[in-house]
């Protein structure tokens, strides 16, 4: 078992458990709770609240890829995808709604389009 600073959160790097204090469960059930709708966690109700990551946090987490974009890519990406759907899937991304686009290049995506 792993303790994080403040002694709250106890994370067993075995088994992939976090288990919180009591008196934090509800502020983390809400901020894990988008995890939940894209299967990055799971959370198991015993006398304490248990976190579990899947697969699928687990490659969110490494890639830093927000539940957002992990969703989307849960969604969309298929077997069959051809290599445009690939590209077309991950442009997608949440992480490139904050790209801005230069004025020297709009007038050229204008013409791409």
């Amino acid at each position: 078992m792993q303790l994080d600073k403040g002694s709250l959160i106890k994370y067993d790097r075995k088994s992939g458990l976090i288990q919180q204090d009591d008196r934090f469960g509800v502020v983390i059930v809400v901020k894990l709770g988008s995890a939940y709708g894209c299967e990055m966690a799971r959370l198991y109700l015993n006398i304490k609240l248990f976190f579990k990551a899947t697969e699928l946090g687990r490659i969110a987490s490494h890639f830093y890829c927000t539940y957002e974009t992990m969703q989307t890519y849960n969604q969309l990406l298929k077997a069959t995808a051809t290599e445009i759907d690939l590209f077309r899937i991950f442009s997608m991304s949440a992480e490139f709604k904050h790209i801005m686009v230069r004025e020297e290049e709009k007038l050229e995506l204008q013409k791409l389009a």
